[in-house]
């Protein structure tokens, strides 16, 4: 199936907006508002220095309008026209990005950029996939934001932020809207506001109400819908994700990335499972991440008995109050035909994926003993008709009670 994969150069835009490293912070605030995109590529001379990026910015929130984007841009992942959906799709997990620059492999200039939404708009187009139900693909909500509830407090959720926007659920908690980092974005930067503190010293935008700046109505699809239907209204929509109903309630998400999952999951790499753990702050501890790295080593290996890890992502949220645990970790393996999910909270992260790791694995094992009452089932099934009336056979019963009564003289005898 690899020769019919789509490449970069089928689906890229081609001639793509950019901005020089000159640029003004409020000008590259400005095209991203307009044109509804998240990524900006950086360029000098027709070659990419890095991207410009909402949630980037929105991480440094005191940094002037006035900046230079070379000051802000992060470095953005590089593709070549060839490459094929599957390691477009990984390229992307892995850099944590929603867009990546396709270069000429040659010359080095840019010649387009291929999008998150873009594979998505290809991957609703693969029946391995687009057959999936929204449920087994979807995330479970990170957190949800009540309309009265101040802005500040969305800065606890920006990194999960990167990957879906917050529901918006009322008192009865039906879904009323939602907050994208666009949305967040847009209410706090503000090129118009000359002074952006109040005497107090704070943020007046941190202090307005979540319904001022959340987006209605929000998109969602029912638990009934597939894969298929959701990447085609995420496209039509030009949304990152779509929240997943169940009478009026959201009970998950499905996002762009959990397609591109669905997507490496169907040409995995010779190397085993792709790992993938996003969340994690720069500063996080490399000893820890090699004590996580064993601890998943020796999880995969035990899966491995019940099936083979194709992709394992890790999703990590600090949270903000410290009531349940300092972070909760969500756990997906993608395995061959099967999704599995789990969660845990606590204050030790190597633990607390443990934990999820080991939830999955009790996961499996139940499925395995679920089949095999199933497979003991049906072969009772596939027993003569006959069978229960030879078992209260009287005649028969009594021949073989006299057969053992003789020793088995009768049989010898014939």
């Amino acid at each position: 199936m690899a020769e019919n994969w789509p490449t970069a150069a089928e689906l890229m835009t081609r001639d793509p907006l950019t901005v020089e490293s000159e640029t003004p912070l409020s000008t590259a605030l400005g095209l991203l508002k307009s044109r509804r995109i998240h990524e900006l590529p950086v360029v000098q001379r027709g070659r990419v220095l890095g991207m410009v990026t909402y949630d980037a910015i929105a991480r440094r929130h005191n940094v002037a309008l006035s900046t230079k984007v070379e000051h802000v841009m992060i470095v953005a992942p590089v593709v070549g026209p060839s490459t094929p959906l599957p390691a477009l799709a990984e390229k992307l997990l892995a850099s944590g990005r929603r867009a990546a620059c396709v270069v000429d492999p040659r010359r080095g200039t840019l010649q387009g950029v291929v999008s998150r939404t873009d594979l998505v708009r290809a991957a609703g187009s693969i029946p391995t996939i687009a057959g999936v139900s929204v449920v087994e693909a979807m995330s479970p909500l990170a957190a949800t934001l009540g309309p009265r509830d101040r802005c500040r407090e969305i800065y606890a959720h920006v990194r999960s932020m990167e990957d879906h926007p917050l529901p918006v659920v009322d008192k009865d908690k039906r879904l009323v809207g939602v907050v994208s980092l666009s949305d967040f974005g847009n209410a706090f930067w503000r090129p118009a506001e000359v002074d952006r503190r109040n005497f107090a010293g704070e943020v007046p935008a941190l202090s307005a109400e979540v319904r001022s700046i959340m987006s209605t109505p929000p998109l969602v699809v029912p638990v009934r819908a597939t894969v298929g239907e959701a990447a085609r209204l995420m496209s039509r929509s030009r949304a990152s994700s779509v929240f997943v109903e169940d009478d009026g309630h959201p009970v998950g998400v499905l996002g762009l990335g959990e397609v591109l999952g669905l997507v490496v999951r169907q040409e995995p790499g010779p190397q085993g499972a792709y790992i993938q753990i996003t969340g994690l702050g720069a500063g996080t501890d490399p000893s820890l991440l090699t004590e996580v790295d064993h601890v998943l080593a020796r999880s995969l290996r035990r899966i491995a008995r019940f099936t083979r890890p194709v992709m394992l992502t890790i999703h990590v949220t600090p949270h903000a109050v410290h009531k349940a645990g300092d972070a909760s970790v969500r756990v997906r393996l993608y395995g061959e035909g099967r999704i599995y999910n789990a969660s845990q909270t606590g204050f030790d992260l190597r633990k607390s994926v443990a934990a999820a790791m080991e939830e999955i694995e009790r996961q499996m094992h139940t499925e395995k003993e679920e089949r095999r009452t199933r497979n003991r089932g049906a072969s009772l099934r596939t027993l003569p008709r006959d069978y229960g009336d030879l078992a209260t056979d009287e005649d028969l019963e009594a021949r073989l009670s006299a057969l053992t009564a003789n020793g088995g003289e009768e049989g010898r005898e014939r």
